[in-house]
């Protein structure tokens, strides 16, 4: 653990939420041209996300319509989370601090695919998915993720040079 003081991570959570979603927007336009591209629909994957999300509430006994706006909200909360838990991660695990911004997006890049990979494969067994879907879904999944990953290291890295933690050695 780090000396930063806890009182520091309401703001550390709030840039890691920054860094989440602007990692998310950009990765969005990237996707968004990469489906049009390909002449996929650009909201596939917020359609993916929306009726994993269904079928695992409809199997808990909760009924909710699968719709690309509700996966677009998960997708961006999705993203807000997971910057939070990596902003909070960087700030109290001291190996992770002081690192120079090529290693923090490395880093982000790794922590991301790991979590995206703990969100796919059960998205992948509740769809049914044949072999040939997922090997699509995860290989565009793999490199919008490392981007996003990237992203989100390079950003922090940017937002915390604003702020200064005090130690408590």
């Amino acid at each position: 653990m780090t000396g930063r003081a806890p009182s520091h991570l309401g703001r550390t959570a709030a840039i890691g939420a920054g860094a989440g979603v602007a990692s998310t927007v950009i990765m969005d336009v990237v996707m968004f041209a990469l489906l049009s591209a390909t002449g996929d629909p650009q909201y596939i994957i917020f359609s993916m996300i929306a009726d994993a999300t269904s079928a695992t509430l409809d199997f808990l006994g909760i009924s909710v319509a699968a719709s690309i706006t509700l996966g677009g909200i998960l997708h961006y909360l999705i993203g807000l989370v997971l910057g939070v838990i990596f902003a909070v991660l960087v700030a109290r695990v001291k190996i992770l601090q002081d690192r120079s911004t090529a290693a923090l997006s490395l880093i982000g890049l790794v922590y991301t695919e790991i979590m995206s990979f703990c969100l796919l494969i059960p998205a992948v067994i509740i769809l049914n998915m044949s072999r040939s879907d997922t090997l699509e879904v995860f290989g565009i999944a793999v490199f919008l993720h490392a981007l996003w990953g990237a992203l989100l290291g390079l950003i922090l890295v940017r937002l915390t040079a604003f702020v200064t933690y005090p130690r408590l050695d």
